[in-house]
């Protein structure tokens, strides 16, 4: 076990702790890191270590609710139970003063505290798994693609080929983003697919025809707010779309639509994992411009249609 790991309990009022309530349980650990350690709060995901915040019920309350914040500092590896009971636990009682929240020792409760985070995998049970599965990468070298949970037209979007290129994007996506994705980076020839809603005239999920994406930048779309989705887009040819596995995806698109019950227009990206293969549906996007997309789709179809 690494020497510097702890699992640190605090007990407070949650709107005690400043700022956006769904925020509170990072706010927490980052003022406990800087005001007992000296140090920043490393949330950020990564087998070379991090912290992370196991976050109670209620954490958003707009009520003064007391609750339980379960702190596991330095984390580089999993843990069982009997390894993480040996580690020291130390509790403290935060409450608000002069605008800061204070932390006093409370370590008489440390063995009560104890019973009460047992149940609590060390580092986060999904945590530990995407450390994991980064590990994999890591050991085999396969590019990673880091990107916002929330974002738009390819922004914040990075393929990353080390280990620390991908920690100082992760870094840098967690300021704008409280939970980041990590993917498998597919590297095979990308397309993107609108998929209609039910309608009078037609009663079930149909796609258009797919829209290849190329010119990309470093291995991803780039961000449409620099780049036109019309410079870098084009319709698949008849001739393409002898391809079945064109069809084969489209298809999966519809299925994608109908689980989420779409009522309008939606965009899914879709990405080949190598030249030749089958394609991957990799982004689904419910946002006011696929209603976008769906009218570059049918003005580069006539464009297409005018050219023959």
């Amino acid at each position: 076990m690494d020497s510097h790991a702890a699992r640190i309990i605090i007990y407070t009022c949650v709107t005690d702790i400043d700022g956006c309530p769904q925020r509170r349980h990072a706010k927490i650990g980052e003022d406990f890191c800087a005001a007992m350690l000296n140090r920043a709060f490393n949330p950020t995901l990564h087998p070379a270590g991090y912290d992370h915040i196991h976050i109670p019920a209620d954490f958003d309350s707009q009520k003064p609710l007391k609750r339980w914040f379960i702190l596991d500092l330095d984390v580089v590896q999993q843990l069982g139970k009997e390894d993480v009971l040996q580690l020291p636990h130390q509790v403290y009682l935060a409450s608000q003063q002069n605008g800061k929240l204070t932390f006093i020792p409370r370590n008489q409760w440390a063995e009560k505290a104890k019973d009460r985070d047992i149940p609590y995998a060390w580092g986060g049970k999904e945590e530990q798994k995407i450390v994991e599965s980064m590990r994999g990468n890591i050991n085999t070298e396969k590019p990673v693609v880091g990107k916002p949970v929330r974002e738009r037209g390819s922004h914040g979007v990075q393929v990353c080929h080390t280990p620390s290129e991908l920690k100082r994007h992760i870094e840098s996506l967690f300021r704008e983003s409280p939970v980041v994705l990590l993917e498998e980076f597919l590297s095979g020839e990308e397309a993107t697919i609108t998929v209609m809603p039910p309608s009078l005239d037609r009663a079930g999920y149909w796609s258009m025809p797919p829209m290849a994406r190329f010119n990309h930048d470093q291995g991803s779309a780039p961000y449409n707010g620099t780049v036109a989705v019309t410079a870098n887009s084009r319709v698949v040819t008849k001739e393409e779309m002898w391809d079945k596995s064109y069809e084969e995806v489209m298809r999966q698109c519809e299925e994608v639509a109908s689980l989420i019950k779409a009522t309008a227009p939606i965009r899914i990206d879709v990405r080949r994992f190598r030249q030749g293969s089958e394609f991957a549906i990799f982004d689904v996007n419910l946002k006011s411009v696929c209603v976008f997309i769906w009218i570059v789709t049918a003005v580069l179809m006539l464009t297409s249609t005018d050219r023959t």
